[in-house]
């Protein structure tokens, strides 16, 4: 991966010399990405110094990252989210007592039944307690809801260039946020029947003032104040955010620097591990949260998924994205390397208007796309050999 090496910064001041330098490239990096023209390079540079400080918080922790691992193996963790894969949506687990796992798509959409997505999300929910929380989270200003809109808009035959992308946006449902969120939630609430988990809806508006997160729909029951806490938690962290420059003006629209690919299960959010803000992340969920086996590797059990590639192709044709990371947290290395190279043939096959157009930036290093892995008993990521 390219980028700045942190620590051949300074070499005075022992650590806290050169963490201070560390926190002045971060700043400037992040002022250019403001400003537009941030290099490939330099935005592998931002996620390498945040996962820096996601290192130092990891120490601090009561439950680490392999603990929290085996818990979600064990089906402990406390709760799943279905959340946007918009940049501007953070954390939402931020809790460090609690698991709560993201599932990130572009419409925060819940699979549709007889789908192998819908099998894949299913199994995830094996991973929640008995008990636990199951949540759609939206948000205003949703993209994903806009193109839906827009669509229906042209009539039924109307395309978006990409047949993944199409092929999320008919989950997506109404012509806005909330009844999106509605529809999501009773979709879910059905598969759940027999689950025995809490399904809720709720949204998050960033220009609101006090609690960010909402709930439009609690079902039988609003979530006891522990199952509430990831929400306020995350409210808490995004009016942190909030105190910044042009924090409004920023949020009215996004320009990731990065893309990040990662399954469910993975011990902590993708925006806790690197310490993303706002507009600065986009977050995909890959498949495979689970220990597959030879006969799933050669059943492509590990391929990318259409709600993926679908969010996948979004900021790359429409945003500009041009920086790509696929990160697990799988130790072997022979499953990574199966899974990895199936997400990457997803990615290069990807089409716009029937041209392979990922391919071709990948090919012409427009594109960059680096493999990582991150580690259970550090926190840090690295890149895969």
């Amino acid at each position: 991966m390219g980028g700045i090496n942190r620590t051949s910064e300074t070499r005075k001041g022992g650590n806290k010399g050169i963490q201070r330098t560390n926190k002045t490239v971060l700043a400037e990096l992040r002022s250019k990405h403001r400003s537009g023209g941030l290099s490939p390079g330099e935005a592998s540079s931002i996620i390498l110094f945040g996962n820096h400080e996601h290192m130092d918080e990891v120490k601090l922790f009561g439950r680490g990252p392999r603990d929290r691992h085996e818990a979600i193996m064990d089906g402990m963790a406390d709760g799943m989210v279905w959340a946007c894969s918009d940049s501007r949506v953070g954390a939402i687990g931020t809790n460090d007592e609690m698991i709560i796992l993201e599932q990130r798509s572009a419409g925060n959409s819940f699979a549709f039944p007889d789908t192998r997505s819908h099998r894949i999300q299913m199994a995830v929910i094996g991973r929640v307690r008995r008990g636990g929380l199951l949540a759609i989270a939206g948000h205003v200003s949703c993209g994903a809801v806009q193109a839906k809109a827009d669509l229906d808009a042209q009539g039924p035959d109307a395309k978006t260039g990409n047949a993944e992308l199409d092929a999320q946006l008919r989950e997506v449902v109404g012509d806005s946020e909330e009844k999106n969120v509605l529809s999501q939630t009773c979709r879910l609430r059905e598969a759940n029947s027999t689950m025995g988990k809490l399904v809720v809806g709720v949204m998050l508006d960033w220009a609101s003032e006090g609690v960010a997160y909402s709930v439009l729909d609690g079902g039988r029951g609003m979530p006891g104040p522990s199952l509430q806490q990831p929400f306020v938690g995350a409210s808490e962290l995004h009016a942190i955010h909030a105190q910044s420059e042009n924090y409004l003006e920023r949020m009215k629209g996004q320009s990731p620097h990065t893309i990040i690919v990662a399954p469910a299960t993975i011990p902590y959010s993708v925006h806790t591990i690197v310490q993303s803000e706002p507009g600065e992340v986009f977050v995909v969920t890959g498949t495979s949260p689970y220990k597959a086996t030879q006969s799933q590797r050669e059943d492509n059990d590990l391929s990318l998924d259409y709600p993926a590639l679908g969010s996948l192709y979004y900021p790359i044709e429409h945003l500009g994205t041009r920086n790509v990371i696929f990160l697990d947290d799988d130790a072997n290395p022979e499953l990574l390397k199966s899974k990895f190279a199936a997400w990457e043939k997803g990615l290069r096959a990807l089409k716009h208007k029937g041209e392979e157009f990922v391919a071709r930036l990948i090919d012409e290093g427009k594109l960059q796309l680096t493999k990582m892995v991150y580690e259970l008993d550090s926190g840090k990521i690295r890149e895969f050999p």
